[in-house]
C-alpha cells in the first residue's frame, strides 16, 4: 500500500464534485504468540485500509474499505467515490472544520518496517516462563499471551497536507485459575512494554502478582474504608476507569453521570487536575492527528476540579459543539468511528501526605464500573498500613467520591500511556 492509492483517490473525488476530501491509509499488524488452555498460538494478523472522508454538495460523509488486494487498483478507487458520495447525506455547518484542523505540509513516503520475528524464538522464551509459572505459584494458567501491535497511519487532504505516524505497543497478558480452599479464583497480568528475552518472573515482583495469590490465599475479605493509598497502578486503573465516562460519545448517550451541561461545573477536588497530552515526549505513544483531521493538542480536561474538555469529535459537533476535536480514531477489528482518549497527566496541587490506613495496589479483573452514575463495586488487592499482610479489600463506592478528596503520596511515573502520582482519599 502506497501513497499513489491516496493521491488517485483524491483526484478521482474531486473530478465527481467533492470540495474536499481526506484519506487514511492504515497498515495494521498484529502478532500475538503463547499459550491458551495449554496449547500454543502463534497469529500474525496485517490489515490493511483505508478511510475516505469528503464533502459534497455541502454534505460529509465517511468510508472505511479494506485494501488488502491492490490488484485492480482503479476499480477499488472508483468503487470508493461512487459509494463514499452516495453516503454524504449529513449536512454540515461552518464550524464543522474547526480551527484544530491539520494545517503542517510534509514530505511523506509511505515506508514501513518489517514486523516480521522469528515466532520459533519467542515460544521458546515465553514457555521458559509458563512452565516457571505454573511451578512456582501452583496454578493453572488459563491463558499466557505475547502481544506484539504497530499501526501506520499516513494521512493526506484536498489541500496538500499530509502527515504520519506510527503506533506500537508490546505488552504481555495473562489468566489465571488461582485455587483455594473455598473455590478457584480468576487473576488477571497485564505487562506493557516487554521486550523479546526480558525476565518475565522479575518483571512479576513489579506487578505484585506474588502478594496477589497471598491475599486471595488468606482468605479475608475487608472493606475498603477509611483513608486509602492508591498506588500508582490502582491509580491508573480509576484514571481509566473515569476517562469512559468523559468520553463525548458515551455523554451524547447518555450513558454517563456526566452531561454536556456540566462544562465548567465543580465535580471533583478544587486541587485535581487531568490533562491529555497527545505529543508527550516521554509517553510510549505520541499521536499527532485523529482520525477527522484534527491536529491533536495538550488541553485540560478537568482543572480545578471542574470540567473543561471532554475527548471528542467532530462528528458529535451538533451535540458537543463547545469542546474541541481530536480523538476520533478508527481501531481494529471493527474500524467504526469511536472517541478514543490520549496520553494522560494527573496533576494534584498539595504537599505529600503519609497519613493514610490501608495501602490500595490493584483492583481485580472482577471489579465493576457503572459509566451512568460512577458507581464502583468489586475487589481490591492491598494490605493495612501497619500490617503489611496481603489481604483482600471490597471497595462499593463512587467515583467522585474518590477524586472529590486527594491529596498526592508520590512523584508522578508512567503507567501505560497515564502519567500519576500515588494518591491518598477518603472513603
Amino acid at each position: 500500500m502506497n501513497n499513489k492509492i491516496s493521491d488517485l483517490l483524491i483526484n478521482s473525488c474531486i473530478k465527481k464534485g467533492c470540495s474536499f476530501v481526506e484519506t487514511y491509509l492504515i497498515n495494521y499488524n498484529n502478532i500475538v504468540i503463547g499459550y491458551e488452555h495449554n496449547e500454543k498460538i502463534n497469529k500474525n494478523i496485517n490489515d490493511k485500509y483505508i478511510v475516505t472522508n469528503i464533502i459534497y454538495d455541502n454534505k460529509y460523509a465517511s468510508i472505511t474499505i479494506s485494501c488488502d488486494d491492490e490488484r485492480n487498483l482503479h476499480s477499488l478507487i472508483d468503487n470508493i467515490t461512487n459509494i463514499v458520495i452516495e453516503l454524504a447525506v449529513e449536512p454540515i455547518n461552518k464550524n464543522f472544520i474547526n480551527i484544530n484542523y491539520l494545517t503542517k505540509n510534509n514530505i511523506i513516503d509511505w515506508q514501513y518496517e518489517n514486523n516480521s520475528i522469528n515466532t520459533n524464538e519467542y515460544i521458546i522464551w515465553l514457555n521458559k516462563y509458563y512452565e516457571e509459572i505454573k511451578k512456582e505459584f501452583k496454578c493453572y494458567v488459563i491463558s499466557f499471551l505475547y502481544n506484539y501491535e504497530t499501526e501506520y497511519i499516513l494521512y493526506q487532504n484536498s489541500t496538500e497536507v499530509n502527515d504520519m505516524y506510527i503506533n506500537r505497543n508490546s505488552k504481555i497478558q495473562g489468566l489465571f485459575d488461582i485455587k483455594t480452599t473455598y473455590g478457584n479464583v480468576p487473576l488477571t497480568l497485564g505487562l506493557n512494554n516487554v521486550s523479546y528475552g526480558s525476565n518475565i518472573l522479575k518483571s512479576l515482583e513489579y506487578n505484585n502478582f506474588k502478594f496477589k495469590i497471598t491475599a486471595i490465599a488468606n482468605n479475608e475479605i475487608n472493606k475498603l474504608q477509611g483513608k486509602i493509598k492508591f498506588s500508582q497502578y490502582a491509580a491508573y486503573q480509576l484514571i481509566h476507569m473515569l476517562i469512559q465516562s468523559l468520553k463525548g460519545d458515551i455523554i451524547v448517550s447518555g450513558k454517563s453521570f456526566v452531561n454536556d451541561n456540566n462544562i465548567n461545573e465543580q465535580l471533583f477536588s478544587d486541587n485535581f487536575n487531568l490533562i491529555e497530552d497527545p505529543m508527550n515526549e516521554n509517553s510510549i505513544n505520541k499521536i499527532m492527528f485523529d482520525f477527522e483531521g484534527n491536529r491533536t493538542s495538550k488541553r485540560y480536561l478537568i482543572r480545578n476540579g471542574k470540567l473543561e474538555n471532554v475527548p471528542s469529535a467532530r462528528y458529535l459537533h451538533k451535540r458537543l459543539n463547545g469542546y474541541l476535536f481530536g480523538n476520533a480514531y478508527r481501531k481494529y477489528p471493527d474500524y467504526t468511528l469511536k472517541i478514543l482518549n490520549t496520553n494522560l497527566i494527573v496533576d494534584i496541587q498539595n504537599e505529600m501526605s503519609y497519613d493514610y490506613f490501608i495501602d490500595a495496589k490493584e483492583f481485580n479483573v472482577n471489579s465493576f464500573y457503572d459509566l451512568s452514575n460512577g458507581n464502583i463495586r468489586g475487589i481490591v488487592f492491598g494490605c493495612f498500613k501497619d500490617i503489611q499482610k496481603p489481604t483482600i479489600f471490597f471497595i462499593e463506592d463512587n467515583i467522585r467520591n474518590i477524586f472529590s478528596n486527594i491529596n498526592k503520596v508520590s512523584e508522578n511515573n508512567w503507567i501505560n500511556t497515564v502519567y500519576t502520582p500515588e494518591f491518598i482519599t477518603k472513603l
